[in-house]
Order: structure tokens, then C-alpha cells, then sequence
């Protein structure tokens, strides 16, 4: 296999693994980490769902929303959820295919172009869609809430 095929392959299986982390980041399935019950799984099935630990209630408490405020973000949370579980079933479809494209005998790369603009298709989908699910929580926010949100979101990326 020549230097391009092989550099575009890596770079596509670099990329997969990235899309794939972000991917599965959500749901937080198969995640441990210190809550209030100690050492525990996280995710839906932790309370059951809609309840407990998730992101919705530490940014209740980081916020101070009040209960109106949290069952509107609830609402905004499940009005996204089917759209982005779709998203994540298609990374995990198209990720699949890459697979199934590399243990091919001949692989051109035409096909890996293709597989990979689906890809990037699918992540830009993605970042839309969260996108516009964090316009519509904001809007929930007081103008205070909004200014705290804010130095949360600059905080953790300066840590990250």
C-alpha cells in the first residue's frame, strides 16, 4: 500500500477513535466515579431515569435553579435525547463500516473518504444539535444564572 493510503487509513482510525470517545461521553454508561453513594456506576440506570445524578442536578446546584427552572431543562434535555441517541447510533454504524472497510484485502481510497465525510458529517450534526439544546437551557436562566454558567464553562476549560 502506498505513503497516502496509508497516512489517510491512520488518520481515519485516529479520528474514529476520538468521534467514538465522544460518541459514548454521554451517556455516561460504564463510567465510575465518587458520588454520594460512594465509588458507583454512573448514568440513567444509577436513580433510574431522569432522576439522581445526572448533569441536570449539578447545574441545579451550581446555578440555584429553582424546581421550574430544573423540570424546564429536563424538558429541553428530553426533547434532545431521541435526536442525539440517532447521532450516536450513526457514529456507531459508520464506525462499524470503517472496521469492516479495513479488513477488506483491497481497500481504496475513495471509500475511505467517503466513510470519513459521513463522519464529519455526523460530529458537525452533533455539535448543532447540542448547540442549540444549550441556547434553549440558557434562555431558563436569569441573567445571573447565565454570568455563572459562563465562568463554569471558561473554568473547566482552562483546567482541561
Amino acid at each position: 500500500m502506498n505513503k497516502l493510503a496509508t497516512a489517510a487509513i491512520a488518520s481515519v482510525m485516529l479520528a474514529g477513535g476520538a468521534s467514538m470517545a465522544l460518541a459514548d461521553s454521554d451517556r455516561g454508561e460504564g463510567r465510575y466515579e465518587m458520588g454520594h453513594h460512594g465509588y458507583e456506576r454512573h448514568g440513567y440506570e444509577h436513580h433510574g431515569y431522569g432522576k439522581g445524578c445526572g448533569s441536570i442536578d449539578r447545574m441545579a446546584d451550581a446555578l440555584n435553579l429553582d424546581e421550574k427552572q430544573v423540570a424546564k431543562m429536563r424538558a429541553i434535555k428530553d426533547k434532545y435525547r431521541p435526536q442525539k441517541q440517532a447521532l450516536r447510533d450513526k457514529s456507531r454504524e459508520n464506525r462499524k463500516a470503517m472496521r469492516a472497510l479495513m479488513d477488506k484485502d483491497t481497500v481504496k481510497e475513495s471509500d475511505i473518504r467517503k466513510l470519513a465525510d459521513a463522519r464529519g458529517k455526523i460530529k458537525a450534526d452533533m455539535i448543532v444539535l447540542k448547540s442549540k439544546m444549550k441556547l434553549e437551557m440558557r434562555e431558563v436562566l436569569t441573567k445571573e444564572q447565565r454570568a455563572k454558567w459562563k465562568e463554569m464553562r471558561e473554568s473547566r476549560r482552562r483546567d482541561s
